[in-house]
């Protein structure tokens, strides 16, 4: 089904209808995610596993079920059969490459292997993969980049359809960053710019999964550090920590330094998708755009 027309009466009368279900639909995730956090510690480490496998269920049927009253069916929502782009695996890759050369700007260092796994490190295996990576990243692009971004592109067009969204993705991340308004400016900038490389990238792939493994990538290698880590000091239960011999760049900088290099870095990766998809529309014979095979 094609988006509805849009104009200004049209959007003022969907609007409120967009902001209640996508609020209900944020609702259900956190609550879905708050009432399963004690699985974790149920049978660890494989408690976390579990807990993925349960929230991802509970996070499932509310979808299915926001679609109904939407109108709208799981296809419709960019909720398909499993496939990646090069574009998505492309980014997946490069931005913790990227981030990782960043961080280590300034200084050199040495790499630091485990030689026996022990509790800890499968803790933070799991954790890693099901907690966080995996798990946030196929429970909240079904949510935002499923759901959301499907309900607000039929009633509220293409710019809706990032806006309302990126609210409700940016509003529980940042919350808690504290007083520091230059800190709180760059994670609000960082996560903004990670929404609209989630919402190109289903945009490009007419599907989530690109967005679900660049998100689980993010939270694994880019904003975790329990498998890779970079450290002034050797740490245990990390699988790989690049020991630094003195403090890098962006140690020295500010806290917000960090956030402000990952948004740089996003943002370039929008740019590139956005003229990918640019390039996608081909003028046909009668001079109206269409999208190349």
């Amino acid at each position: 089904r094609p988006p509805m027309t849009q104009n200004t009466s049209s959007y003022v009368k969907n609007l409120p209808g967009a902001i209640v279900l996508s609020f209900l639909c944020m609702l259900c995730v956190l609550l879905a995610g708050s009432l399963t956090s004690g699985i974790a510690q149920a049978l660890f480490p494989l408690g976390y596993f579990l807990r993925f496998l349960v929230y991802a269920g509970l996070t499932f049927l509310s979808v299915r079920k926001l679609c109904h009253m939407s109108g709208l069916i799981l296809p419709e929502c960019r909720i398909t059969s499993f496939r990646l782009s090069f574009l998505s695996v492309f980014w997946a890759v490069l931005l913790p490459v990227f981030l990782f050369a960043a961080a280590c700007m300034g200084s050199r260092g040495s790499w630091q292997v485990c030689s026996r796994l022990t509790k800890e490190h499968l803790a933070n295996l799991f954790y890693s993969l099901f907690y966080t990576g995996i798990c946030s990243g196929l429970v909240e692009e079904a949510a935002f980049r499923g759901y959301m971004l499907s309900l607000c592109e039929r009633r509220l067009g293409k710019a809706g359809a990032f806006l309302v969204p990126t609210f409700f993705f940016v509003l529980p991340h940042v919350y808690g960053s504290g007083g520091d308004f230059t800190v709180l400016a760059s994670r609000i900038l960082l996560y903004v710019s990670l929404c609209a490389l989630f919402t190109l990238v289903t945009f490009h792939d007419n599907s989530i999964w690109g967005a679900v493994l660049i998100h689980a990538s993010w939270d694994i290698f880019a904003a975790g550090d329990r498998i890779v880590s970079v450290s002034l000091e050797p740490e245990t239960g990390v699988f790989f920590t690049y020991v630094l011999e003195s403090e890098p760049y962006i140690m020295a900088a500010s806290p917000a330094a960090g956030a402000f290099l990952g948004a740089a870095a996003v943002i370039f990766c929008c740019l590139v998708t956005a003229a990918v998809l640019k390039g996608r529309r081909k003028p046909d014979i009668c001079g109206k755009s269409s999208i190349s095979s």
